[in-house]
Protein backbone atom coordinates (compact mmCIF):
# COMPACT_ATOMS: atom_id res chain seq x y z
CA UNK A 1 0.00 0.00 0.00
CA UNK A 2 1.32 3.42 -0.91
CA UNK A 3 2.04 5.89 1.88
CA UNK A 4 1.05 9.53 2.04
CA UNK A 5 3.09 11.70 4.34
CA UNK A 6 1.30 14.77 5.68
CA UNK A 7 1.58 17.80 7.89
CA UNK A 8 -0.60 20.81 8.70
CA UNK A 9 0.83 24.29 8.18
CA UNK A 10 -0.37 27.81 8.81
CA UNK A 11 -0.09 30.03 5.75
CA UNK A 12 -1.45 33.59 5.85
CA UNK A 13 -3.54 32.86 8.93
CA UNK A 14 -5.12 29.64 7.66
CA UNK A 15 -4.21 26.01 8.29
CA UNK A 16 -3.71 23.69 5.32
CA UNK A 17 -3.06 19.96 5.41
CA UNK A 18 -0.50 19.01 2.76
CA UNK A 19 0.27 15.45 1.69
CA UNK A 20 2.88 13.87 -0.55
CA UNK A 21 4.00 10.44 -1.66
CA UNK A 22 7.54 9.45 -2.52
CA UNK A 23 6.71 10.57 -6.08
CA UNK A 24 5.56 14.12 -5.29
CA UNK A 25 2.85 16.41 -3.96
CA UNK A 26 -0.45 14.53 -3.76
CA UNK A 27 -2.81 16.66 -1.66
CA UNK A 28 -3.46 20.23 -0.53
CA UNK A 29 -6.49 20.38 1.72
CA UNK A 30 -9.04 23.11 2.10
CA UNK A 31 -8.59 25.90 4.63
CA UNK A 32 -8.78 24.49 8.14
CA UNK A 33 -9.07 20.95 6.73
CA UNK A 34 -8.17 17.92 8.83
CA UNK A 35 -6.72 14.45 8.35
CA UNK A 36 -10.32 13.27 7.84
CA UNK A 37 -10.40 15.22 4.57
CA UNK A 38 -7.17 13.54 3.44
CA UNK A 39 -8.59 10.12 4.45
CA UNK A 40 -11.71 10.76 2.29
CA UNK A 41 -9.49 11.35 -0.76
CA UNK A 42 -7.22 8.39 -0.06
CA UNK A 43 -9.13 5.80 1.97
CA UNK A 44 -6.82 2.92 1.07
CA UNK A 45 -3.49 4.64 1.72
CA UNK A 46 -1.32 4.58 4.81
CA UNK A 47 -1.14 8.10 6.29
CA UNK A 48 1.96 9.10 8.22
CA UNK A 49 2.54 12.49 9.83
CA UNK A 50 6.01 13.63 8.73
CA UNK A 51 6.89 17.32 8.64
CA UNK A 52 10.30 16.81 7.03
CA UNK A 53 8.86 15.17 3.90
CA UNK A 54 6.33 17.99 3.43
CA UNK A 55 8.51 21.04 4.14
CA UNK A 56 9.87 21.51 0.57
CA UNK A 57 6.32 21.68 -0.80
CA UNK A 58 5.15 24.05 1.92
CA UNK A 59 7.99 26.45 1.24
CA UNK A 60 6.98 26.84 -2.40
CA UNK A 61 3.22 26.92 -1.70
CA UNK A 62 3.72 29.59 0.96
CA UNK A 63 5.87 31.69 -1.37
CA UNK A 64 3.22 31.41 -4.08
CA UNK A 65 0.36 32.42 -1.77
CA UNK A 66 2.41 35.39 -0.58
CA UNK A 67 2.98 36.52 -4.18
CA UNK A 68 6.72 35.77 -4.12
CA UNK A 69 6.65 32.79 -6.51
CA UNK A 70 5.12 32.32 -9.95
CA UNK A 71 6.04 28.70 -10.71
CA UNK A 72 6.64 25.45 -8.85
CA UNK A 73 9.57 23.12 -9.39
CA UNK A 74 8.38 20.05 -7.49
CA UNK A 75 6.86 16.85 -8.85
CA UNK A 76 3.24 15.87 -8.28
CA UNK A 77 1.55 12.53 -7.70
CA UNK A 78 -2.10 13.27 -8.29
CA UNK A 79 -4.93 10.80 -8.92
CA UNK A 80 -8.44 11.70 -9.93
CA UNK A 81 -11.63 11.02 -11.83
CA UNK A 82 -11.78 11.35 -15.62
CA UNK A 83 -13.35 14.81 -15.17
CA UNK A 84 -10.59 15.93 -12.81
CA UNK A 85 -7.93 14.66 -15.19
CA UNK A 86 -9.56 16.63 -18.03
CA UNK A 87 -9.44 19.79 -15.91
CA UNK A 88 -5.79 19.19 -15.05
CA UNK A 89 -5.00 18.69 -18.74
CA UNK A 90 -6.43 22.13 -19.43
CA UNK A 91 -4.47 23.62 -16.53
CA UNK A 92 -1.27 22.27 -18.04
CA UNK A 93 -1.67 24.85 -20.80
CA UNK A 94 -0.98 27.54 -18.17
CA UNK A 95 2.78 27.89 -17.47
CA UNK A 96 2.19 27.81 -13.70
CA UNK A 97 0.69 24.31 -13.91
CA UNK A 98 2.96 22.65 -16.47
CA UNK A 99 3.97 19.88 -14.03
CA UNK A 100 0.40 18.85 -13.09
Amino acid sequence: MQTIYYHSYEILGHHYLVGATELGLAFVGSQEGTVAELRRFYPERDLIADKTVIEPYILQLSEYLQGRRQTFDFKTDITGTPFQKAVWKQLQKDPLWTDV
